[in-house]
């Protein structure tokens, strides 16, 4: 690679000494190291569990903490895992682990995972080394809208005066088709845009200062005696300081009466959410509905959201999986667009590995930069005067994204409307199993996909679903191979996709991951009419 562009890399990641521990995410050690991150947050559910029930008085099963707290917790675990073995011949200095400000929610640590100070300074709290100044770790990146304000504001005052049956919390589906789902439920077709309120009581050392395992318990085992003594300082305060205010206040953010179904599909990083659907299933008896969203479900093998949403959800929506109690109906957002044989080349950049095994950082990021420059730097000069990024990265990576881009020369850098851009386009470049590419396949629109196996790990049903689209010369493995079919075919791309054989291939693979839907709001109210 580049060497200015591995220079950015390392700034961007905040890894101190990145060559040496990206060698700890071998692809053969993947299987291991998941199961084994996977029973280490088993055991620690248990204990937390217990532990959050009596610090607050209630009695909340581990089936209900799975669902709330289980998402940080795995990720947390999986992080510290990564770091602890590259300092495993380091003693860890206990003593940093009090000047550290706690996250406010779960997605504050999810955004801190893409953040390099909350590396350096993880490796601080680890490593024997003096600190005078507290540090703030997370930083919350919660933001107002004053149109979504308003609306909410609406929504809520509404509710007070009207019962409705369903609630739908989900932005992924298109506005016409969340309205017209109601209607056929004889449900008022207003929607429901809840409360978004900061909540930040002052973090409480006492209440954090506990351990999760027994002195002799903590003998056996240094890596579960430094999570025992992590875990309860770095557990968002949503669980902590701010739950019981949570607790007493929920209505104050959604409706208090009975629904019969609550349907999301972005519950992920929403602590208040999830908390109010444990309330209603438990209290209420409400039924609660998961709409699939976001890459690796059902087509990657170590997939820790797949493992956990089965446990609580009682129903689920998928894009094209099929399975018994299962309902598949491609539902996210849509627009029949044809492409424009004269127009860009659309490539679609995350900047780092999206929707990884465990936390976003190491080998996996270092060999998925690696493939985006070789996809670059093997596309001819013609063909590279027509690309137009639109990038997914995060603020935090602006010195690795703009180190690519000012290389490549690329003139075109997409911000707005994902389904904007496509208008303008004549292809589609596809770099991850995320969502992106089964909404340019389910709509039929010309695409090229690449991205490495060896970091996706897919499982069976995945494998089976790509070679389809490996047939039909769409998905590659390797970069170089993408690149230059992309060469061969980007002046008659019209002929390349819509040859026979090449569009039976992309049909199998839509029937089993991203199914073409017709009447997708008919269809979900009589799934729920089906299932309430």
């Amino acid at each position: 690679m580049d060497k200015d562009i591995i220079t950015e890399i390392k700034k961007d990641i905040g890894n101190p000494a990145l060559n040496n521990y990206v060698n700890y995410w071998d692809i053969k050690k993947k299987k291991k190291n998941f199961f084994f991150v996977l029973k280490v947050y088993e055991f620690f559910l248990n204990k937390l569990a217990k532990k959050l029930n009596m610090i607050h008085n209630i009695k909340l099963s581990n089936k209900d903490w799975r669902f709330l707290i289980g998402e940080w917790l795995f990720y947390f675990i999986s992080d510290i895992f990564f770091k602890y073995k590259y300092l495993k011949n380091k003693k860890f200095n206990h003593k940093n682990l009090k000047n550290f400000e706690p996250p406010l929610e779960t997605k504050d640590f999810l955004n801190a995972l893409f953040n390099k100070n909350y590396h350096k300074n993880i490796f601080k709290q680890l490593s024997n080394v003096n600190r005078k100044k507290n540090f703030v770790g997370y930083i919350s990146l919660s933001q107002k809208f004053f149109f979504k304000e308003i609306l909410r504001f609406l929504g809520f005052f509404f509710l007070k005066f009207y019962k409705k049956k369903y609630l739908i919390n989900t932005s992924y589906m298109s506005l016409t088709d969340r309205f017209l789902i109601l209607y056929y439920l004889k449900d008022f077709p207003f929607l429901f845009f809840h409360q978004k309120r900061i909540i930040n009581f002052q973090t409480s050392l006492n209440l954090r200062n506990f351990n999760l395992i027994n002195n002799q318990a903590k003998k056996k085992n240094n890596f579960f005696n430094l999570l025992s003594n992590l875990i309860p300082r770095h557990i968002p305060k949503n669980f902590l300081e701010n739950f019981n205010f949570i607790k007493n206040n929920i209505y104050d953010f959604y409706p208090n009466y009975k629904l019969k179904i609550i349907f999301s599909a972005n519950y992920q990083s929403d602590d208040i959410f999830r908390y109010y659907c444990i309330k209603n299933k438990n209290e209420k008896k409400t039924k609660i509905l998961l709409g699939q969203h976001g890459g690796g479900f059902f087509s990657q093998k170590f997939h820790f959201l797949t493992y956990n949403n089965n446990r609580f959800f009682d129903n689920q929506i998928t894009l094209g999986y099929k399975k018994k109690l299962f309902k598949t109906i491609f539902f996210l957002k849509k627009k029949k667009i044809k492409p424009n044989f004269n127009g860009k080349i659309l490539f679609i950049n995350y900047q780092y590995v999206k929707y990884p095994h465990f936390s976003p950082s190491g080998k996996d990021n270092y060999k998925y930069i690696d493939d985006t420059v070789t996809f670059l730097k093997t596309i001819n000069n013609d063909v590279a005067k027509y690309l137009a990024f639109k990038s997914y990265s995060r603020e935090e990576f602006k010195n690795t994204f703009n180190k690519i881009i000012k290389k490549f020369k690329i003139q075109t850098v997409i911000k707005g409307d994902f389904f904007n851009a496509l208008k303008n386009s004549r292809i589609c470049i596809c770099t991850a199993d995320a969502t992106t590419d089964k909404q340019v396949l389910n709509i039929n629109f010309p695409t090229i996909i690449f991205f490495d196996k060896n970091i996706y790990e897919l499982s069976s049903y995945g494998k089976k679903s790509y070679d389809l689209l490996e047939k039909a010369g769409v998905y590659y493995n390797n970069p170089k191979e993408a690149a230059n079919k992309l060469n061969e075919i980007w002046q008659d791309i019209n002929s390349w996709w819509f040859e026979g054989k090449r569009q039976r291939l992309i049909t199998e693979f839509c029937n089993r991951m991203c199914i073409k839907t017709k009447k997708i709001s008919l269809k979900i109210s009589d799934h729920i009419k089906k299932i309430t």
